[in-house]
């Protein structure tokens, strides 16, 4: 899953439904592979790309926002960008970005245009003070070939003005970032084209 160039045919694949499976607590990895289904490490959010027509979703996992990860940058300890490209006959999943611990922890999205999205990170504590380096957003366009180094993704903005260690626990993160036309007929990504990002909106948790 984690390695550049390849493509894997996919379905959908229900793990748990509360309606006829409960509320009782369970482990989602154990219970994904019982059912031959491919957990992802921590699946965080995702978009539609524009202009697709529903037709291609690209998302995020975080990884363990940790440089201590036992999976390492080789199989996704800190995360991925996957696209998922669906027609009437065919569903094939494939790598985007392979994070590193510079570019690591992604959480919320949005798309900057067509062919370019934005990811945000929430990296958390631990990493903050592994790295000696706080949140950014990266931009990331999906006609670049990620996979040769060093091709890395564009920074957008970044968390600064603020020495790591006078940064409160759990806060000054980059965790929201939204595309807006400035018309009340929005319409929806995955349907319509959209020309370019002209309103963003950043905000730190509480």
């Amino acid at each position: 899953m984690h390695t550049y160039g390849l493509s894997f045919d996919t379905k959908w694949i229900t793990v748990h439904d509360t309606v006829t499976d409960g509320t009782t607590v369970f482990n989602a990895n154990r219970l994904a592979r019982d059912k031959l289904a491919t957990p992802f490490k921590r699946p965080e959010n995702g978009q539609f790309r524009p202009g697709t027509n529903f037709g291609e979703f690209v998302f995020d996992e975080t990884g363990d926002t940790d440089l201590l990860t036992q999976a390492g940058t080789k199989y996704g300890g800190f995360g991925a960008i996957f696209r998922q490209v669906m027609t009437a006959d065919t569903r094939k999943i494939s790598l985007v970005y392979n994070s590193d611990s510079a570019h690591s922890g992604f959480d919320n999205c949005a798309f900057w245009d067509r062919n370019r999205i934005v990811f945000v990170e929430d990296a958390g504590d631990t990493l903050h003070q592994q790295r000696q380096a706080l949140d950014s957003a990266w931009l990331f366009d999906l006609n670049t070939d990620y996979s040769a180094p060093p091709t890395n993704p564009s920074v957008s903005w970044r968390t600064s003005g603020i020495a790591i260690g006078e940064a409160p626990a759990g806060d000054f993160v980059v965790t929201f970032i939204d595309e807006t036309r400035g018309t009340k007929q929005l319409g929806i990504n995955g349907c319509g084209n959209v020309a370019s990002l002209r309103g963003a909106a950043w905000s730190q948790s509480s």
